[in-house]
């Protein structure tokens, strides 16, 4: 924003600038001078600045300034008066403006105030209205009423020997004083104008909507019968016998022509007749009767209905045939049942005001008829055929009504009408009590024919010598044969146990499968794995023996990957529902730790006979060790060709070949351990067996130490400690390697300082060269 223009301030620079050249011009002319130069100084004078015109030209500028300042203080004071002005006149008018909007306020109040006195008046004058109108109507009832009872007490010939068609007769054509005071007004009573009012928006029958007078009529003696019949369950006055009789044989009557007028109309499938005759039954009696006519037909099916579901049903006559095919029984009958139940819904939405309550009761005379019956019946024959089918059918019947309740959520059944849970457990209460008992048989008979099924294959074999423990046990018997039926009783288990039951179902469940998978099945194929683990003393060949050996560590390998298997089914499937009871999953646990815990011991117990058994094989390989290896003559310098032994060689295959067997089949810590327990053993073999073979000095001591290389080499499969035996035994080829002066620094300043004096003394005393008196010389 610039800033306004301050004439004094423009004086103040004009004038200091103005003085400044002055002095300027002024200081030139005196340097001149003093230097002499005239002609300069007289030059200097002629360009001196003269500020006359300037002086002009400011006062006429100020003067011009005061002027227009003038001006300027006369607008802004005009300008204010007018503001002044305007806001006294905007004043005014919002004051007048208030004003009348108190005025139109009040008016408005006073307008509400009327309106609310007429409306209250007019509520109240409709309250009179109406109450007059209900006690008029009610008078007219009760009016009527009594003429009905007095007429039907009297002594008419019509009504004597209470004929049933002359007593409906005469109370259909009577017309009492209130009918024909209604008739002359052309009124109808209060509730059938409800009724009229109730179905508007609906699409419902109303009373109007009657196809004739006649069934106007008979509605209304209808609607009459009702109220009589009420009354007279009432009377208790002996003078009113004759009414009473009379009035009960009356709607007895006419309740039976209504029904008739229904099933005739069903029958000839007129469906105007029958919602007619639906709308009076359902006014007169709530409609019982109706709905119980029209769901005759599924109290009393046919004799072909009944028929085609016993065929149906019994279609599967053995395993193999449900084997062979896919067993449809269930899905077809099911289907036709949701097919009739979605038809029966669009007939009785043309037949009834309110099918919701002919749905309901038309679904549950289907569930309690005939799929009651159809389950009996395959379930009977299931059974008789195989335990395991008769669960199966059962589990997937529960299931396909599930589905089909599931389909009934487009009728508009509230779910008390419906009861789900109630139609349920009248279909499978009776089959869920006892269900798990006959899961658990069926489990054993299924898991005793597999085991059953292998004693037989090893019997087999054992007749044909000696057989493998691991053609005994398979990972894929285990997971589908086994574990795999166990999958399937648990989902059987959740979808038929009560819920309180369910823990201790399940845990029943996996308590067979333990018993049967662990406790027979793998621990009999471990027993036959150790007990084919040779103990006595053997003998070359060996390949037979070490085959039993590593089919031990073999089954090792199946028996950690079933309990894997267990323990996921148990964790994933079973744990959640279970560990709801603390009781429940204890047992559990308890009964698969104890299975395990005796595998593990089973096993531990092979391991140690393995071990020994390969302690035996080495030992045999060794021996066949030639003594002319290391003691040669003295004029042969020659080393193995191969840089170490025969029997070095097949030593070092068959350790890396166990190390490799123990890595395919063990895991994790397991190996580290058995590593290292073998490589302590074959170290024990080699160090025994060096004590006992004769090394002649020179040429015989490097062949040693091509030999002890290449142990120490094939060591470093092992772990530290056993590497460190392992150099401690390669520094055994000095002892055949050096002079007889240098033994004492050999046994104290090397690894060999780590061995006894009893190892010591053997191993010198396997030199060719050895005399008895080194033994406290030189050792």
């Amino acid at each position: 924003m610039k800033c306004a223009f301050d004439p004094l301030e423009f004086v103040e620079r004009l004038t200091r600038k103005t003085i400044f050249l002055g002095k300027e011009a002024q200081s030139k002319g005196i340097q001149a001078i003093n230097h002499g130069n005239s002609n300069d100084i007289s030059r200097n004078s002629q360009t001196t600045f003269d500020c006359a015109p300037f002086a002009a030209v400011f006062d006429v500028t100020m003067a011009n300034l005061l002027k227009m300042a003038g001006k300027m203080d006369e607008k802004i004071v005009d300008l204010e008066r007018e503001t002044r002005n305007s806001e006294e006149k905007h004043k005014n008018r919002l004051k007048k403006f208030g004003e009348d909007f108190d005025s139109i306020f009040r008016q408005f109040q006073e307008l509400d105030g009327r309106i609310s006195k007429v409306g209250s008046g007019a509520v109240t004058i409709g309250d009179r209205l109406e109450t007059d109108d209900i006690q008029r109507e009610r008078a007219l009832d009760g009016k009527e009423l009594v003429e009905y009872l007095i007429e039907f007490n009297g002594d008419r010939s019509e009504l004597e020997g209470n004929v049933p068609k002359k007593l409906l007769d005469y109370f259909i054509s009577y017309e009492s004083s209130v009918d024909r005071y209604r008739r002359k007004k052309n009124a109808l009573k209060k509730d059938e104008r409800n009724a009229i009012e109730d179905a508007k928006g609906r699409k419902l029958l109303r009373v109007s909507d009657l196809q004739s007078k006649e069934k106007i009529h008979l509605y209304q003696k209808a609607m009459i019968a009702k109220l009589l019949y009420n009354v007279a369950l009432e009377l208790d006055s002996d003078k009113m016998t004759k009414s009473k009789a009379r009035i009960e044989i009356v709607h007895r009557e006419l309740e039976k022509i209504l029904v008739n007028q229904f099933a005739s109309a069903n029958k000839d499938g007129n469906y105007d007749d029958m919602r007619e005759a639906s709308l009076i039954l359902f006014d007169f009696n709530g409609g019982d009767s109706c709905v119980a006519e029209y769901i005759l037909k599924f109290k009393k099916p046919p004799p072909t209905l009944i028929k085609n579901d016993l065929e149906l049903a019994t279609r599967i006559n053995s395993v193999e045939e449900a084997s062979a095919e896919d067993d449809s029984r269930l899905e077809d009958f099911f289907q036709s049942i949701t097919k009739i139940c979605h038809n029966e819904h669009k007939e009785t939405n043309r037949m009834f005001n309110n099918p919701a309550v002919v749905m309901s009761q038309l679904i549950h005379e289907i569930f309690e008829e005939r799929i009651k019956r159809f389950l009996g019946i395959i379930l009977r024959n299931d059974e008789k055929i195989q335990l395991l089918l008769y669960l199966k059918t059962l589990c997937k019947a529960y299931e396909l009504t599930l589905k089909l309740l599931d389909s009934f959520k487009g009728f508009g059944l509230a779910p008390e009408q419906l009861a789900s849970q109630t139609l349920i457990d009248s279909l499978f209460n009776e089959y869920r009590d006892n269900y798990i008992d006959k899961e658990v048989q069926s489990l054993n008979e299924i898991y005793q024919t597999e085991l059953n099924g292998i004693l037989n294959e090893q019997n087999e074999s054992k007749k044909a010598g000696e057989v493998l423990s691991t053609t005994l046990i398979s990972l894929e018997t285990a997971r589908v044969d086994f574990i795999g039926v166990s999958e399937e009783a648990v989902q059987r288990c959740l979808l038929l146990s009560h819920k309180q039951e369910v823990p201790n179902n399940l845990g029943r469940v996996f308590n067979t499968l333990i018993t049967h998978l662990v406790k027979n099945y793998v621990n009999g194929a471990l027993d036959q794995a150790v007990a084919n683990i040779p103990v006595a003393k053997i003998k070359n060949p060996y390949t037979k023996q070490v085959a039993f050996i590593e089919d031990f560590f073999s089954m090792i390998y199946f028996v950690n990957q079933i309990v894997i298997f267990v323990q996921k089914h148990f964790h994933v499937d079973m744990f959640r529902h279970i560990s709801v009871s603390a009781n429940d999953l204890t047992n559990c646990e308890n009964k698969k730790n104890n299975a395990l815990s005796k595998l593990e011991d089973k096993i531990e117990e092979g391991m140690i006979k393995s071990l020994s058994a390969l302690s035996n094989v080495m030992k045999i390989i060794l021996s066949g060790q030639k003594q002319t290896d290391y003691k040669l003559r003295d004029d042969d310098t020659t080393l193995f060709p191969n840089g170490r032994s025969q029997t070095c060689s097949d030593m070092v295959q068959f350790i890396k070949a166990r190390a490799t067997m123990f890595n395919n089949y063990l895991d994790g810590k397991n190996v580290e351990l058995i590593l290292e327990e073998f490589g302590m053993r074959a170290y024990e073999c080699l160090f025994a067996h060096y004590k006992t073979m004769k090394i002649s000095q020179g040429t015989g001591g490097f062949r040693l130490l091509q030999d002890l290389t290449a142990y120490r080499e094939c060591a470093n499969i092992f772990g530290e400690e056993v590497k460190e035996n392992f150099d401690v035994l390669k520094e055994i080829s000095k002892v055949h390697n050096i002079d007889l002066e240098s033994l004492k620094v050999l046994f104290t300043d090397t690894l060999l300082s780590k061995l006894s004096k009893s190892d010591v003394t053997e191993f010198i005393s396997q030199r060719t060269d050895f005399r008895a008196n080194w033994v406290g010389k030189y050792i």
